[in-house]
């Protein structure tokens, strides 16, 4: 999908919430398997909707004013010992020219900036991508971020942004369907 994708489908999903608010998308982190090995990482997959973004540990935040809505994308920074064993981390430029976002900075700046926007912005409500199923309760980066929300913010509404992406996701764009007959295609060349 080229960048022009994942900025429609921010636009579309800040259409449908309300001037002041503040959303967060978090990638996902890696699930521990043993002492030396982790299971594989797949991104959630709101998240690559809305940036185009594989990576772990990387946040989205968007916010809405009257102007329009400014966005923000957080990545892990370059670390070449990590990178050895745990593979190429994405380089700003890259993250760019995929999502289509400029403001790319680093992991461990998303903190004060969610501080520096709900002091400065006067944010009242934090839009999360809040995930369960009805019938078990899985952990995941959502519930993490909400949890520290609550805990730093207690003035803070928590809306869930789940409802908006599934009515956002649920017609596709013709180059989604393209993308979805090409793998069906691969799938049947290799069977």
């Amino acid at each position: 999908m080229k960048a022009d994708f994942y900025k429609e489908n921010r636009r579309a999903f800040m259409e449908k919430v309300e001037t002041g608010t503040l959303s967060v998308f978090m990638s996902g982190e890696l699930l521990r398997k043993s002492a030396d090995d982790d299971y594989p990482f797949y991104a959630n997959r709101n998240f690559v909707y809305l940036t185009g973004i594989e990576q772990r540990d990387s946040i989205l935040m968007l916010y809405k004013n009257e102007e329009g809505y400014k966005e923000i994308l957080f990545i892990l920074p370059s670390n070449m010992m990590a990178e050895r064993w745990t593979g190429e981390r994405i380089r700003p430029e890259i993250a760019a020219e995929i999502s289509g976002i400029e403001n790319i900075r680093y992991y461990d700046e998303w903190n004060m900036q969610l501080a520096s926007m709900i002091q400065k912005e006067k944010v009242q409500t934090i839009y999360l991508d809040l995930d369960h199923k009805s019938d078990r309760r899985n952990w995941n980066s959502a519930d993490w971020m909400k949890q520290y929300i609550e805990t730093g913010y207690p003035q803070i509404e928590i809306r869930n942004a789940l409802p908006i992406l599934k009515k956002l996701r649920l017609i596709k764009k013709d180059c989604e369907i393209k993308a979805l007959e090409h793998a069906e295609k691969i799938t049947r060349d290799g069977i």
